[in-house]
């Protein structure tokens, strides 16, 4: 008998007692029901196996916002006040597309990068004031004026790629003369 059909067979069981109980009454006698107990043979039947499979957890790539910054700005008091730059670093080992992304002094000056440029995996750039042609490691700003201020100035590293204008980084710098009040 298969497992499922056992209450079935227990409610119909149950029901001849109850009628033999209530004949019982009624005629006086006493009537035996043999009790037949059946050891369930049923054993499962193996199906199709369901071992995981193992998967590589993707490793999310990091925001630009959270990884590319300004290390430095080197204004030059050389022959050639031109001679200046921002350096720019990637931290991650992703390389990102910087189409739409901008770089401003307090002046506002702005040098926007080329329609393009991919600042590749732990790169660090550098956006120089002079004229020059642009590589993978060196941008040129073409500019015919000195844009980093002697004394004092804040480069601000932006995106405005989806039309947040998001600051991204930012890095102030004074001279030695203007932190001792020298001006």
């Amino acid at each position: 008998m298969k497992a499922r059909n056992r209450p079935l067979w227990i409610f119909g069981l149950l029901i001849l007692v109850l009628t033999a109980g209530a004949a019982h009454a009624v005629a006086g006698e006493v009537i035996y029901l043999p009790l037949v107990v059946s050891e369930s043979t049923w054993t499962p039947t193996p199906g199709p196996s369901l071992t995981p499979t193992p998967t590589q957890t993707p490793t999310p790539t990091p925001h630009p916002h959270a990884v590319i910054e300004i290390v430095r700005v080197v204004n030059s008091n050389t022959q050639n006040p031109l001679d200046e730059y921002v350096e720019i670093r990637n931290r991650a080992g992703s390389t990102y597309n910087l189409t739409g992304w901008f770089i401003r002094d307090e002046n506002n000056y702005r040098y926007d990068f080329p329609d393009g440029f991919r600042l590749y995996g732990y790169y660090t750039i550098r956006v120089w004031s002079r004229d020059g042609v642009d590589t993978s490691y060196n941008l040129f700003w073409n500019s015919p004026v000195e844009i980093w201020n002697d004394y004092n100035d804040c480069a601000y590293l932006r995106d405005d790629s989806q039309g947040g204008n998001d600051l991204v980084s930012h890095y102030c710098y004074s001279s030695r003369l203007w932190d001792f009040g020298f001006r």
